[in-house]
């Protein structure tokens, strides 16, 4: 099977899976996406093959509070997020560096939800900027 075609198959097994998943029986179901890329493509996928089931925790939060991204996507993202940075840094001795590619992460919505720790966390400028500053983290 060419690549080409391999990736367009790629949101169908999943999504077969999915329904076969929820199909053996009647209840309330949790399913973890990698990203939330992806998470939309087959959500969309599913929600216009399946209009009968309901997908709760979005919708649930946003009647509630107003904050279903939040809940459904936003703060299981960054949990995953705080998980691998944990395993950068495992004791007090430890030293580490971590690298948030994407613009979200420098919102103030996401930069509320670091840990203290991360207080004196920088913003990235380019290539030649990570080279200077990570040099003088690791000299100290």
């Amino acid at each position: 099977m060419n690549l080409k075609k391999r990736r367009s198959l790629s949101g169908v097994i999943p999504l077969k899976n999915l329904e076969e998943f929820i199909s053996q029986k009647r209840g309330n179901y949790f399913v973890f996406f990698p990203s939330y890329k992806y998470m939309e493509q087959i959500y969309t996928h599913f929600i216009d093959r399946n209009p009968d089931i309901i997908t709760i925790i979005r919708e649930y939060f946003q009647s509630e509070n107003g904050l279903g991204y939040e809940y459904a996507y936003m703060y299981p993202g960054m949990n995953k997020v705080l998980q691998a940075a944990g395993r950068v840094i495992r004791s007090e001795k430890d030293k580490g560096a971590i690298l948030l590619i994407d613009e979200r992460f420098g919102t103030i919505k996401y930069r509320r939800l670091y840990p203290r720790g991360w207080s004196h966390y920088k913003r990235v400028g380019d290539s030649k900027w990570i080279r200077t500053n990570l040099r003088d983290f690791w000299k100290d």
